[in-house]
């Protein structure tokens, strides 16, 4: 019974450690199939880099007023660009007093931070707020989604061909025929019938 216990104990670290060990194994055969696909497909790393924060121009980040013109709401965008310049003026002041690594380290991360927030606020946990509660509304979240730039303004828009109508017989249709609404077959075929008259 004691040279069981003794190996259960031996057992369990030894078992933890060949599990972390498959896991970085693991990750350093994710980063080298990452690797050798971005080489053979001449893609550099660094090209995943942001080197220059992209600015929206200010048509795309306006200020919108109250009803009662009392209060001047600024756009989310802009909250998040003051936010950046505050970290980034802090970061720069500790490098220049040469203040310590653990301040140097948290001002970095901070900086990071709100950059990260004006990418994508949604994967940061928790997400940055207004005074309202309501997350802030990142690059991201302004691309994507039916709302986003790309679906709603950017690509076509919808077009109204379709109707729903329940299926019933009609003595006067031959058994290879289907019956329109006649507002819904000029809506259809109003393509076909613009070509027709253009050729006539």
């Amino acid at each position: 019974m004691r040279m069981n216990l003794h190996l259960a104990s031996v057992n369990a670290p030894t078992k933890a450690v060949a599990t972390r060990i498959s896991s970085i194994l693991k990750d350093l055969r994710q980063r080298r199939n990452m690797m050798e696909t971005a080489t053979a497909r001449h893609q550099l790393p660094e090209w995943m880099m942001f080197t220059s924060l992209p600015v929206l121009p200010p048509d795309l980040r306006l200020r919108s007023n109250s009803p009662e013109d009392i209060e001047e709401f600024p756009d989310d965008m802009n909250i998040m660009y003051k936010d950046i310049l505050s970290a980034g003026r802090l970061f720069q002041v500790a490098l220049a007093e040469r203040a310590p690594a653990g301040l140097l380290r948290y001002r970095k991360f901070m900086l990071q931070m709100a950059v990260d927030c004006l990418i994508d606020n949604g994967r940061i946990n928790p997400a940055k707020t207004k005074s309202s509660g309501d997350p802030l509304e990142s690059v991201a979240k302004r691309l994507k989604g039916k709302q986003g730039r790309m679906r709603k303004n950017m690509l076509g828009k919808r077009v109204d061909y379709s109707a729903r109508t329940v299926i019933v017989v009609e003595p006067k249709l031959k058994l290879d025929e289907c019956g329109l609404p006649f507002e819904i077959a000029k809506e259809m075929y109003m393509p076909f019938l613009m070509r027709e008259l253009k050729e006539k």
